[in-house]
């Protein structure tokens, strides 16, 4: 497996394949990897949500095309080179590719905050700050910087220090969204968006160094979803927005559609 796999090659498929095609390729991998076929294994539970989540993507004509654009404009993907001999090792557990496959979601990671820190420094450098659905292209960022850290890092234990060291009154992250992207004065967590991004980018470090394969598929308090789909939520969420913020970079996109969330719990202040 090409390391960062893209959800063709999670599912085995090219970017030609057609939608029979997909669902054939998905019927097949879901007869080996299925958590019934597996002793519902902490490893077959999170390597079949990113087999049907590659799934549900490419079935889907609008989210496909989403996906493909993100692809095709990401600096990331499109530089990530050939296949390396070296193995990584898997994730704690037992080795074997089901592991390294569900590792390749976590540093996806890696990927996405690659490109949004070249977008912050992009419109730094060209000061555009133009609005969608009123909201501006720094906000959008935030948006998705936010959602990673109240749906992946707060719920994996990594919140955010800052407000924890001073004792001050807690602060949701969906907040720095009118306190970091707004004029308003005040207590503020952070300075700006990059001094945000660098933060989570470090908390985002931890997390990958330190996540088990029984984490991914535990439980988040108060809600009846697990690690593992907070964190394919937050990758579906940063692909759609970053879909359309890299298109009006590139001059060749006008319009950003809100994301349509899986489950109504997401919903909550994001």
């Amino acid at each position: 497996m090409v390391f960062n796999s893209s959800f063709y090659e999670i599912l085995e498929i090219t970017k030609n394949s057609s939608i029979e095609e997909i669902k054939s390729a998905f019927r097949k991998l879901a007869m080996v990897h299925h958590p019934d076929k597996n002793n519902n294994s902490p490893a077959s539970q999170a390597h079949f949500v990113l087999l049907l989540n590659a799934y549900n993507t490419l079935v889907d004509p609008l989210k496909r095309q989403e996906y493909d654009t993100y692809l095709g404009m990401s600096n990331s993907f499109c530089n990530r080179g050939k296949p390396s001999p070296y193995k990584k090792p898997a994730l704690p557990g037992r080795n074997g590719d089901i592991y390294r496959s569900n590792e390749e979601l976590l540093h996806h990671f890696n990927f996405l905050l690659w490109d949004i820190e070249d977008l912050i420094r992009n419109m730094k450098k060209t000061g555009r700050g133009d609005k969608f659905n009123h909201i501006s292209e720094n906000q959008y960022i935030l948006k998705i910087l936010t959602f990673i850290d109240k749906w992946i890092l707060e719920q994996a234990g990594f919140p955010d220090y800052f407000m924890e060291a001073r004792k001050k009154c807690r602060i949701d992250p969906t907040d720095y969204i009118k306190i970091i992207g707004g004029n308003q004065s005040g207590h503020r967590p952070f300075i700006n968006i990059s001094d945000y991004f660098y933060a989570i980018r470090i908390r985002m470090d931890r997390f990958l160094k330190h996540i088990t394969m029984n984490d991914l598929v535990k439980k988040i308090a108060h809600y009846n979803i697990r690690l593992i789909d907070c964190i394919v939520e937050a990758q579906n969420y940063a692909i759609h927005y970053l879909s359309y913020l890299l298109q009006i970079r590139a001059g060749t996109g006008n319009d950003i559609p809100l994301f349509s969330h899986s489950n109504d719990c997401f919903t909550e202040k994001t």
